[in-house]
């Protein structure tokens, strides 16, 4: 299937404007959802920031089996991604936003999904 033909509804939409890179910090609940939206709306590479493991409870907001209980959440939402958008560029950093020197690692649009304060005042500074 011609990559171009999945985007031709949204490629009408005057003004709309897809980022080539993108950067979702944390991948839970909202970042999930994010990254995967994004992917399937044509951004080209992402990277995606959590150190965090899918828990049981993470289950009823992730589209994930049960089998990816235990494993990390980047990588299960990269998996999940690379599924449905195979030409998606997925970069995966293992670890949290503490810092303003961790902002080194973000590219592209910025998309800060944690639910910690610190980590979105040091995003918002950077």
């Amino acid at each position: 299937m011609p990559e171009q033909a999945i985007y031709e509804r949204q490629n009408l939409i005057e003004g709309l404007e897809i980022p080539e890179v993108a950067s979702i910090i944390g991948c839970g609940g909202t970042g999930f959802w994010t990254a995967l939206f994004l992917a399937m709306s044509g951004v080209e590479e992402l990277i995606l920031v959590d150190s965090d493991i899918v828990e049981v409870s993470n289950l009823n907001r992730l589209l994930l089996e049960e089998n990816y209980v235990g494993k990390k959440k980047a990588e299960a939402l990269k998996s999940l991604i690379l599924g449905v958008r195979k030409q998606t560029r997925i970069e995966i950093q293992d670890m949290r936003i503490e810092k303003p020197l961790d902002c080194q690692v973000l590219r592209g649009e910025i998309f800060c999904c944690t639910d910690t304060l610190k980590c979105h005042q040091i995003i918002c500074a950077y």
